[in-house]
């Protein structure tokens, strides 16, 4: 009975952790794009300074 439950609970688990993944892959994402938008802007603060 220990060994069904265990097994049970590690599906379980591993089944939240490929959700948590993916969640974090989305957020990931949308972080790298705000980050090279950011960055995209910088430069072009940058570059009209010297314009």
């Amino acid at each position: 009975m220990s060994k069904k439950n265990t097994k049970k609970h590690g599906r379980k688990k591993e089944k939240g952790k490929k959700g948590n993944v993916q969640k974090l892959n989305i957020v990931s994402k949308i972080t790298l794009v705000v980050q090279v938008m950011a960055l995209i802007k910088s430069l072009i603060e940058f570059a009209n300074l010297f314009l």
